[in-house]
């Protein structure tokens, strides 16, 4: 039997009488700006909700969290998960929230319950109502 069958034979190709070779993985340095992004990016999709209260929130927070990710990436191509998942929170949600900016401005425009309710609000703000000062100026 010749060396490379001895080698063949032996569990975890080890040399007879050596003890088996564990080889642990290392440990990827976490990227903490990624991680930033990413925690940045689900509180703008969470600040979605609070559009009543803050209504440009989620625009801060999603403009901080695409800031963080793509800064993350650094020299390299690729992002990381971390950063790939702040950037696809942030992007929904801008999305969400313009979503919900277009439908307050349909429902504005449109439908003629919140029409008047606005001209009440403008009313009561400037003196005068929305339909006054827009059409006849």
């Amino acid at each position: 039997m010749d060396y490379y069958n001895q080698m063949s034979n032996q569990p975890n190709g080890n040399m007879p009488g050596q003890h088996p070779v564990t080889v642990r993985p290392v440990a990827q340095p976490e990227n903490q700006m990624a991680t930033a992004a990413m925690a940045t990016g689900i509180i703008a999709l969470v600040s979605v909700f609070l559009m009543p209260i803050f209504p440009f929130l989620p625009f801060i927070f999603s403009g901080v969290s695409i800031t963080l990710a793509i800064l993350s990436r650094g020299s390299s191509r690729h992002f990381s998960s971390h950063a790939k998942a702040g950037l696809v929170t942030s992007a929904c949600g801008l999305i969400l929230t313009f979503l919900l900016f277009a439908l307050v401005i349909y429902l504005i425009t449109s439908v003629a319950e919140y029409q008047e309710e606005w001209n009440r609000a403008y009313d009561r703000i400037y003196e005068e109502t929305y339909d006054e000062f827009y059409f006849y100026h």
